[in-house]
C-alpha cells in the first residue's frame, strides 16, 4: 500500500493545497482525539483543532460522537424544517 493507505498509482492530489478547516478527523477515543488535536495544532501553528480554532482554518478533529453531536447542533433547525 502506498502513502496515504491508497493502493495504485498516480499523482493524484500530489501538491494540491487544501485548507485546515475543510479536514475532518475522526476517532474513536477522547485520548486519541486530544493527542490529535495537540498534534494538528503545533504542527499548524495555531490553536488546537477545537471547534473555537475552525474559525482560523483548523481541521475538525474528534471522537466520532463528538463530531456528529457538532454536526447535528449546527444543522439542526435545517433538519427540523423539513419535518411537517
Amino acid at each position: 500500500m502506498q502513502e496515504g493507505g491508497r493502493e495504485g498509482g498516480g499523482e493524484e492530489g500530489k501538491g494540491q493545497k487544501v485548507k485546515g478547516r475543510e479536514i475532518l478527523a475522526v476517532t474513536f477515543t477522547n485520548k486519541a482525539a486530544r493527542e490529535m488535536q495537540e498534534r494538528v495544532g503545533k504542527l499548524l501553528g495555531g490553536e488546537e483543532g477545537r471547534e473555537g480554532g475552525r474559525e482560523g482554518g483548523m481541521p475538525m478533529v474528534g471522537t466520532f460522537h463528538s463530531v456528529c453531536l457538532r454536526v447535528l447542533r449546527q444543522f439542526a433547525s435545517e433538519f427540523l424544517e423539513g419535518r411537517d
